[in-house]
């Protein structure tokens, strides 16, 4: 019944322009980078528990695949443009994270000094 639906969206609307395409292409490919770190970063996370492997794993694959599909119905919706600001404000918290990290791993290099 999703998937009738599904395909009877994007064949059905004849009125895509390029502009469009271009938009979508850039948050869909934003929006699966975004799944694949949290799932990569969540299973290595989770690799060392051995209690919470298995419905770690699962919690982790089921979080990318909601994530995925509120993306997807808010872009065939109405509200297609605030669909794309999704992945925007997903991504800057990793990012905030990452040059967070950067800034610390420096300066632990610069406090660790090697005498022999």
């Amino acid at each position: 019944m999703i998937l009738r639906k599904e395909s009877k969206n994007y064949q059905g609307s004849g009125t895509i322009d390029v502009s469009w395409a271009i938009i979508r292409g850039f948050g869909a490919g934003l929006m699966h980078s975004i799944c694949t770190v949290s799932v990569g970063m969540g299973i290595s996370y989770i690799r060392k528990r051995e209690k919470l492997f298995y419905c770690g794993t699962l919690s982790i694959l089921m979080m990318a695949i909601t994530y995925h599909s509120i993306y997807n119905t808010i872009v065939m919706s109405d509200y297609k443009y605030c669909g794309f600001i999704l992945p925007f404000c997903s991504y800057l918290p990793i990012i905030i994270f990452h040059r967070k990290q950067k800034k610390e791993e420096k300066k632990f290099k610069k406090s660790v000094t090697y005498t022999n």
